[in-house]
């Protein structure tokens, strides 16, 4: 994806854009975003997120996703795979799931994020991709997934309810969500909420993004075999 086609596009061409090259184990991905997300904060735009509460967090491209997308490029086929994007932002996590040949269902708050991540998953076949506007933390996604991608979601702690939620229902028996973060307090609290009833194996992994290395924490949420509701 470029610039210039995303021009094309009367829902992307209202942002000042920039292109981002994600270099991966198993090929590049190209996505197109708004090239500064402080230009959101201006005029009535800017007026509306802060009314709402909701920062326009969906319009970078956080280090996280970014690892996580990594991560899903240089794993085994995700073929036959259902796989969901929640808070999915401009979508990159969920085009590297695609990619390796997952169903991908993708949802954010923001009709602007998913205006982005269906530009970013275009040359993707149709049957393979969905897209929902969803205020996910008063809703839950009608859905059952094999797997939940939650980059840098964890960063409040009003989030920590609304996932778990999701985690409860929309799981496929055997599911996990894939969560990464760049070392959080709020996602250390988030974790240890999640126990007993979520087990995290985890992993780090360092990624470089946008000319810096970042340390990103990556856990593999499933459910404990004693289950417990707290």
């Amino acid at each position: 994806m470029t610039v210039p086609e995303a021009l094309q596009d009367p829902k992307l061409r209202r942002y000042r854009l920039r292109r981002h090259r994600l270099h991966c184990a198993g090929g590049e991905l190209s996505v197109v975003a708004p090239a500064r997300a402080d230009d959101l904060l201006e005029g009535d735009a800017g007026a509306e997120c802060l009314r709402r509460r909701q920062m326009p967090y969906w319009a970078e491209i956080w280090p996280a996703s970014v690892a996580l997308a990594r991560h899903l490029m240089r794993g085994p086929s995700l073929s036959g795979v259902r796989v969901m994007d929640l808070g999915c932002g401009i979508g990159t996590p969920g085009l590297a799931a695609a990619r390796r040949g997952a169903r991908v269902h993708f949802v954010d708050l923001d009709p602007e994020a998913l205006h982005f991540a269906a530009f970013n998953t275009r040359t993707i076949s149709a049957e393979r991709v969905s897209f929902e506007q969803l205020d996910w933390f008063e809703a839950t996604v009608d859905g059952q997934f094999d797997q939940i991608l939650l980059a840098d979601v964890a960063y409040e702690v009003r989030n920590f309810e609304p996932l778990r939620r999701h985690l409860r229902s929309c799981l496929t028996e055997g599911g996990h969500g894939l969560l990464s973060d760049p070392y959080r307090e709020a996602t250390d609290a988030f974790l240890d909420w999640l126990q007993p009833e979520y087990r995290g194996n985890m992993s780090a992994t360092d990624t470089f993004f946008d000319g810096t290395r970042i340390a990103v924490r990556m856990a593999t949420l499933s459910q404990a075999e004693e289950g417990v509701t707290p």
